[in-house]
């Protein structure tokens, strides 16, 4: 898979619904490891009911929407494809905005880790360019 990700959640921010798997069309970014076919999510934070930040995915159909509550230690894992190897849109999720409480410090951690169809490599300078785009992309989507 890609390198683990830490990723950091104070109050205000949030993370808009998103995809984890790729353009399926996107060869460049398949030609490395193929789709993200599973995420992994470990909470490394407890977030209070109030203070917001769960995982919210929305597009379950009958089913309905799937809230995730942040609690350190737990992980959830979901698949970003269908088994016919097609993407999953019932993958997409959201990360609810984290609201201050009182005078309590409140910041939701979390280590992201995507795992790949087949091996990925590392190349360490596409990787920074890579996590520089992130890191925009990141700020464009959480709103403070």
């Amino acid at each position: 898979g890609e390198p683990s990700q830490i990723i950091r959640y104070r109050p205000g921010h949030q993370y808009t619904t998103h995809p984890d798997f790729l353009d399926p069309h996107d060869d460049d970014e398949l030609a490395n490891g193929g789709q993200r076919q599973a995420t992994f999510l470990v909470y490394l934070s407890t977030l209070p009911e109030r203070a917001g930040g769960r995982t919210i995915f929305s597009a379950r159909g009958k089913q309905g929407p799937l809230h995730v509550r942040p609690r350190a230690g737990d992980a959830i894992m979901w698949h970003n494809l269908r088994p016919d190897g097609a993407v999953d849109v019932s993958s997409v999720h959201a990360s609810e905005v984290v609201s201050q409480i009182g005078q309590q410090l409140v910041e939701k951690w979390v280590l992201s880790k995507w795992l790949r169809q087949r091996r990925y490599k590392v190349d360490v300078a596409a990787f920074r360019r890579q996590a520089a785009q992130t890191q925009k992309l990141r700020q464009a989507a959480m709103r403070t």
